[in-house]
C-alpha cells in the first residue's frame, strides 16, 4: 500500500506465508526493500528481501525459528534476532556476525550501537558484535516479552517493565532513572517519547 493508501501490490504467496510465519515477527525497510522472515517451506522462516513491487530478491540461509525482530543499520546491515541469536548481514543476505544469547527486539543507537532486549536483559553490541554491556531489569517474561526499545533524542533507552518504565544510560548501560506506572503493563508495551526526558 503506498502512502495515499492505494494498493500497489499484493501477494497471496506472502500472505499464505505469514500465516504460517513465526508470531512477533516485525519487518524494516530500506530504500522500499522489505526486510522480513518468510518461510523457505511450510517450517522453516529465513530472513528475505523484497522488492518494492513484492518480488522476493533474496532469502538467506539463516533459520529463524522463533520471535523475530528485523532492524536496518544506517550503513545497510540488517539486524535480526530470534530467542537464541542476533544475526548482522550483509545487504545482499550473508552473515556479517552472530552472537548467541537470549534476545528478542531490536533498536539501533545512532552511532551504530545494537540493542537488544530479551527479558529480563538490555544487551549491547558494537556494530561489529562487540559485546559491550549487559543489565538485567526488574521485570518477569509476563509482563515485558517483547517490549521494544525506544531511542530518545540524546541517546537514551528507555523499556517499560511491569510496572515501571526504566531510563538506562546507552554507553555504560547504567539504570538513570526508575519511574513508576500506574497499573500494570502487558508484554509488547512500546514506549513514545515526547518532551524532554
Amino acid at each position: 500500500v503506498n502512502s495515499s493508501g492505494i494498493l500497489n501490490w499484493e501477494s497471496t504467496t506472502l500472505a499464505s506465508a505469514f500465516t504460517f510465519a513465526v508470531a512477533g515477527t516485525s519487518l524494516a525497510v530500506n530504500n522500499g526493500t522489505i526486510i522480513t522472515a518468510i518461510p523457505n517451506n511450510l517450517e522453516v522462516n529465513v530472513l528475505s528481501a523484497l522488492a518494492p513491487d513484492g518480488t522476493v530478491l533474496w532469502k538467506s540461509s539463516l533459520e529463524l525459528v522463533d520471535y523475530v525482530a528485523v532492524a536496518i543499520g544506517d550503513d545497510g546491515t540488517i539486524f535480526a534476532t530470534t530467542t537464541d541469536q542476533l544475526y548482522a548481514v550483509f545487504p545482499n543476505g550473508t552473515l556479517k556476525w552472530n552472537v548467541t544469547g537470549y534476545f528478542h527486539t531490536l533498536a539501533i543507537g545512532s552511532d551504530g550501537t545494537v540493542f537488544s532486549f530479551g527479558t529480563p536483559t538490555v544487551y549491547a553490541f558494537s556494530r561489529r558484535g562487540k559485546f559491550l554491556w549487559s543489565t538485567d531489569l526488574d521485570c518477569d517474561v509476563s509482563s515485558c516479552y517483547g517490549n521494544p526499545i525506544s531511542i530518545y533524542s540524546d541517546g537514551s533507552l528507555f523499556i517499560a517493565g511491569a510496572t515501571t518504565l526504566v531510563n538506562l544510560d546507552p554507553v555504560y548501560g547504567k539504570i538513570k532513572h526508575t519511574f513508576k506506572i500506574s497499573g500494570k503493563t502487558s508484554s509488547g508495551t512500546t514506549v513514545a517519547l515526547l518532551g524532554t526526558a
